[in-house]
């Protein structure tokens, strides 16, 4: 479990733990990387298929952000949940439980998507910072 220090820093078993800006993910591990040779933590949810399990992954989600990952990840499109889903869990945990979301995609729409193609319009349009 995170805690703080005298100054308000945030420190756990690893020790005190850098102060990270909130942006690109990739940005956010190397500025992590630069200030510490310990390891970030980060947490990888699959979308729930019932409305119950939406509720309960929130609680979950909320929980997990004690030990203040870096950052989240939603698999795009596991067990067959829609993208509207993934959208909504990536902007819903963003601003109820103030952490950073890197979506995944699965082997599928990776696949079909052209190398250079831009995020999807939807991504955006949910307010969901992209990487």
């Amino acid at each position: 479990m995170s805690s703080t220090d005298t100054a308000g820093n945030p420190t756990d078993c690893r020790g005190q733990l850098p102060a990270v800006k909130n942006g690109k993910i990739i940005d956010m591990v190397n500025a992590w990387t630069a200030a510490t040779d310990q390891p970030f933590i980060s947490f990888e949810y699959f979308p729930p298929k019932t409305p119950e399990g939406v509720v309960k992954l929130h609680k979950v989600i909320d929980e997990m952000c004690k030990q203040k990952p870096l950052f989240v990840d939603f698999t795009w499109g596991a067990g067959g949940s829609s993208a509207d889903l993934t959208l909504e869990l990536s902007k819903t945990s963003q601003q109820k439980h103030n952490v950073m979301v890197s979506g995944a995609a699965t082997a599928a729409p990776v696949a079909l998507r052209p190398p250079a193609a831009p995020v999807p319009s939807p991504v955006r349009a949910r307010g969901v910072r992209v990487r």
